[in-house]
Formats: C-alpha cells, sequence, structure tokens
C-alpha cells in the first residue's frame, strides 16, 4: 500500500505582526492526516511566493528565509524517511503478502 507524504510551508495572513511581517507555518500532510507548526520566523508578505513556497528574490532577507525554509524541509523529509525504515514487514501467516508492523501502526512507505 502506498503511502502519501507532503511539506508545505505558508505565511499565516490573519496573524499580523505590528511590524507587518507574517508568521511563517509549516504543514505536514502523510496519509490525509495534517498536522503544522509555526518556524518561529516573520516573512514580509511582499516576498512569500504563494506558488513556490519560498521568499521570492534574491535580497539578503529573502535568501535567509529560504535558508530556512530549506534547513526545514531537509529535516522532516530525514525524520519521515526514518521513521519509514523502522516499519518492519512481516508475512502474515498462510499468505504470501506481507503486512506492515510497526510502534506506531502506520502504513510502510
Amino acid at each position: 500500500m502506498r503511502s502519501t507524504f507532503k511539506v508545505l510551508f505558508y505565511v499565516k495572513k490573519g496573524s499580523e505582526k505590528p511590524n507587518g511581517n507574517l508568521p511563517l507555518m509549516c504543514r505536514i500532510t502523510v496519509d490525509g492526516e495534517i498536522k503544522q507548526f509555526s518556524c518561529k520566523m516573520d516573512v514580509p508578505p511582499r516576498l512569500w511566493d504563494v506558488k513556490n513556497n519560498r521568499a521570492s528574490g534574491k535580497s539578503v532577507e529573502a535568501q535567509r528565509i529560504n535558508l530556512a525554509v530549506d534547513k526545514i524541509r531537509v529535516e522532516v523529509n530525514r525524520r519521515y524517511q526514518e521513521l519509514c525504515r523502522r516499519t518492519v514487514m512481516l508475512p502474515p501467516p498462510n499468505s504470501k503478502t506481507p503486512i506492515s508492523v510497526s510502534a506506531s501502526s502506520r502504513k510502510p512507505c
């Protein structure tokens, strides 16, 4: 069985800071289950590119934001792959199709 995994970065439009910046958020979706968290940084709305989930431009600020986004994305992907490797495949009795067994009873990746 196939597992779905998606990482999305977005700015939270309803929570504008006094300086006009918006908080940067991350949403992780695994098999339709959504978890989101704050990236603990603010982004000027003029820099955020919704389509690419990154800051646009080559300014120092845009590069700093994109570096942080890349680091978070790499870490989330690394953790997901680590969890997938922990999933153990065992054959059920009287069957040739393996089943998935893991501590969190997740589907194999």
